[in-house]
């Protein structure tokens, strides 16, 4: 596969993938091509959830309480999206119906990979709080937004996650106008709406098991969570191959998408026996809970109806 090839196939990952990506930078996205290794732990930069006085005695720029705290996310989830061609086709440098197919459908599951592992560190057993509600009006979603700042955050700058049948049901109480300006129906994603910084789907929310019972009955049903954007930390960083070091590795290369932030790595490996080369796209990344150690980060609310 030539230089050109390679290039036009990482910048279809790209765009492909952006939609997915939409969603997680909802939250804090480090995203950088400095080269990164799988395990390896990447320290971010969290500030306080709250501010601080200023002291013109002590002159508290630099102190215990207003110095900068980390939270450490591990490189732990590496993806990889591979097609495999014959080696003649490979050589071609106008493989526009091929990489036209292929590449689109790599960066989408580069990207849904992202979002599942952005939404499985949110856990019931994890929430700071839990708050009953109910979801089969407009004012019961209003209502959660009460709920969120009864237990002590910020809605403006708190992302609401939905289980699909509540999401779907907020989608269809919401004007035409709002649901079709935005793509919601096809990105999952409404924009600023009952005050909340956006509100997206999560599928895994609507596990019965995953909510704290508040009493000795029957654990209630799952609604979804309220998070604030800097609650939750996903790095990405590039996984540079060793040229030759991993079977008969011919080419790697890596794109970042300038809106997004997402930075992905590609690969070429040949397999002359066979007579076949095999196209890679591959994501390294980490997601963690901004809350460690007592930084200051902020929690998260379960929410839950009975």
């Amino acid at each position: 596969m030539t230089r050109k090839g390679l290039i036009c196939a990482s910048d279809k990952v790209i765009l492909a993938a952006r939609p997915a990506m939409e969603l997680v930078r909802q939250f804090v996205l480090d995203a950088s091509p400095k080269p990164g290794d799988k395990g390896a732990t990447v320290r971010i930069p969290v500030m306080a959830a709250t501010a601080k006085d200023f002291n013109e005695t002590s002159q508290n720029y630099v102190t215990s309480t207003n110095s900068i705290k980390y939270a450490d996310v591990v490189l732990s989830g590496d993806k990889i999206s591979a097609y495999t061609l014959n080696d003649l086709d490979a050589l071609e440098d106008d493989l526009a119906p091929v990489w036209g197919q292929l590449a689109p459908t790599a960066g989408r599951a580069i990207g849904k990979a992202f979002v599942e592992a952005v939404m499985g560190v949110l856990t019931y057993d994890k929430a700071d709080a839990q708050k009953t509600v109910a979801t089969a009006t407009f004012a019961d979603f209003v209502k959660i937004r009460a709920a969120v700042s009864g237990a002590g955050y910020d809605p403006a700058d708190t992302v609401l996650l939905l289980e699909p049948n509540a999401y779907n049901t907020l989608v269809s109480l919401l004007p035409a106008s709002v649901v079709g300006e935005g793509g919601v129906v096809n990105s999952a994603l409404i924009g600023a709406r009952l005050g909340f910084k956006s509100v997206l789907e999560a599928p895994h929310a609507s596990k019965t098991s995953g909510a704290k019972p508040s009493s000795g009955n029957a654990p209630e049903k799952g609604v979804g969570f309220a998070v604030p954007a800097n609650a939750l930390i996903v790095a990405n960083r590039y996984k540079a191959p060793i040229l030759g070091a991993v079977g008969n590795l011919v080419e790697a290369g890596q794109s970042t998408d300038e809106e997004t932030g997402l930075v992905i790595g590609t690969r070429v490996v040949v397999d002359q026996a066979a007579g076949v080369a095999a196209w890679s796209a591959e994501a390294l990344f980490g997601v963690a809970l901004a809350k460690q150690n007592g930084n200051g980060a902020p929690g998260f609310v379960q929410l839950v109806t009975a």
